[in-house]
């Protein structure tokens, strides 16, 4: 599960993770009833950071009082306001009349139909036709993003439904919200999963009879959610009290303060291997995972390695700090890098020569729609790790972290399911087939409802002459994702194979009537027919 602290409004308490401070005595927690009111503050408490103290949260307005600039730095930040309700008060950031008369422009590679919100007297509803010709509608609750947005609606009060229209800043359009399954209106999220997408895009939510309360929670990356709960550190101020009480992950070290904003901006193990190999988008956009690839994170001394916090204020965007400290970013190169002339013996370098804008490339995720600089620093020059002399030392890193992250205690076993199923794809990757076919039932014994694990090993089983079992294998995917024309096109290549070509045909005809007309996987089902017929 997503790590969070369980407070209780009145009496919360906290307490603090293994190996991150000081471990005094922790007070034992309140429960009220499951009916009762309550909240949780993601990242303190039994499944996140743990502090040796009571305390409970008090609101950005009270730390404002002591601490202005900082709290008007931080409201601005796109972390404050990569959430937010969308209510009669906020609803013009999302759905301003401007923003309404744009255009929706299908991207290709994303699925998705097209649809278009609409203001009422109760809320923004999306409204879009399914394939079935049937009008299919959902309220726009909550918007997850700081500058283009995608849109959630909550339903049966805990699950959080991704809309499958979204909002596009860069190409200034609504668009098929990437991620979606092919002709489904929107992806509804596992309690599992929501509470996992609520972590970072909350700092606490409430509670009422176990049904999400919107309007009384908190969305965006607030004080509290990085330093924790306040009451305790405001009673220790003004008591005077030497102990301020109040968590801070800059003094941690330079691992740990990695680990630490690694919470929202992603583990290594929780990357597809595929996306790391191939030094992909989602690789760029997720800057800690990268970050612990690089030479100069894993081959420095722990207590000086190179931290987040070495070129990042959190409480100030980047374009605010570059007013600010325009070569902060060379200047952390050139601690450890004193002559870089001398380093580098191919290329001539001006005296304001950028290192980031050579060793952290830009990566372009979202078809084009986003783009995020690579916090994997590598030499620009160095080929792709999949096919270099660095593979298998990458897979290495990979299999450790997936395995870290399979032994956490605090993941849920939906996040681990993925874990397992990348672990499994590595092994397979450096001819470890026995335990990567374990490590796949395992991922379907954690989460039996994701089919991408029974696809996987249905392509194993294909491989090894097993065509029998690939093909049930293929039917259990089909089951948990009926409207997946890729599952019903690899079923019938099997099909082909084992010469039931009515089956084969009758796979294709039902993936041809998912795509739409002009899907390039049109041509590619007519090709196959006509060889089946022949």
């Amino acid at each position: 599960m997503a790590t969070r602290f369980k407070l209780i409004l009145l009496s919360g308490v906290i307490c603090l993770l293994p190996g991150w401070g000081c471990q005094r005595e922790e007070a034992h927690q309140k429960h009220l009833p499951k009916s009762a009111t309550e909240s949780y503050l993601y990242g303190f408490g039994e499944h996140g950071i743990r502090l040796p103290y009571a305390s409970r949260v008090v609101g950005s307005s009270q730390c404002r009082e002591c601490h202005a600039q900082e709290c008007d730095q931080q409201h601005s930040h796109h972390m404050a306001q990569t959430g937010s309700s969308v209510t009669g008060a906020t609803r013009d950031r999302f759905f301003s009349p401007e923003m309404l008369a744009l255009p929706y422009k299908e991207i290709e590679g994303l699925h998705g139909i097209e649809g278009s919100y609409h203001i009422g007297e109760d809320g923004v509803w999306l409204e879009m036709e399914s394939p079935d010709k049937s009008l299919k509608k959902a309220r726009a609750d909550i918007a997850f993003g700081s500058r283009s947005f995608t849109m959630l609606s909550v339903e049966d009060g805990r699950r959080l439904r991704e809309l499958p229209v979204s909002y596009s800043e860069v190409k200034k359009c609504w668009f098929q919200t990437p991620g979606q399954a092919e002709n489904t209106f929107g992806k509804l999220n596992s309690v599992e999963h929501s509470e996992h997408c609520l972590s970072c895009h909350a700092s606490f939510v409430s509670w009422e009879d176990d049904r999400l309360n919107v309007s009384a929670s908190e969305f965006g990356v607030s004080c509290e959610r990085c330093h924790g709960p306040g009451s305790a550190h405001i009673e220790a101020v003004t008591q005077g009290d030497p102990d301020l009480k109040i968590y801070n992950a800059g003094n941690l070290s330079p691992k740990k303060q990695v680990q630490f904003c690694a919470q929202c901006h992603r583990q290594l193990g929780e990357l597809n291997p595929r996306d790391v190999m191939n030094l992909t988008g989602e690789l760029a956009r997720h800057a800690g995972a990268g970050m612990v690839l690089s030479k100069c994170f894993t081959e420095s001394p722990a207590d000086s390695t190179i931290s987040c916090l070495d070129c990042h204020n959190p409480h100030m965007n980047s374009k605010e700090e570059d007013l600010l400290a325009p070569d902060r970013y060379n200047a952390s190169c050139l601690r450890c890098h004193e002559d870089p002339a001398a380093e580098h013996t191919t290329v001539d370098l001006a005296i304001d020569t950028d290192c980031v804008a050579c060793h952290m490339q830009p990566g372009d995720y979202g078809h084009g729609l986003m783009e995020f600089s690579s916090h994997w620093i590598r030499n620009p020059k160095q080929p792709k790790p999949l096919g270099s002399d660095q593979e298998r030392k990458i897979y290495d890193m990979l299999a450790a972290a997936y395995r870290t992250f399979l032994d956490d205690p605090h993941v849920g076993a939906e996040r681990k399911a993925i874990a397992a199923t990348s672990l499994a794809e590595v092994l397979f990757m450096t001819e470890q087939p026995v335990e990567g076919m374990q490590q796949l039932t395992r991922s379907i014994d954690l989460d039996p409802s994701n089919p991408l694990p029974f696809e996987r090993r249905a392509t194993v089983y294909r491989m090894l002459g097993r065509k029998a079992d690939a093909i049930a294998d293929y039917g259990r995917a089909i089951a948990l994702e009926p409207n997946s024309a890729a599952l019903y096109m690899g079923r019938a290549a099997l099909y082909a194979e084992v010469e039931n070509a009515a089956a084969a045909i009758k796979d294709l005809k039902q993936a041809q009537s998912l795509l739409v007309a002009d899907d390039p996987r049109q041509e590619q089902l007519q090709k196959m027919m006509e060889q089946i017929a022949r």
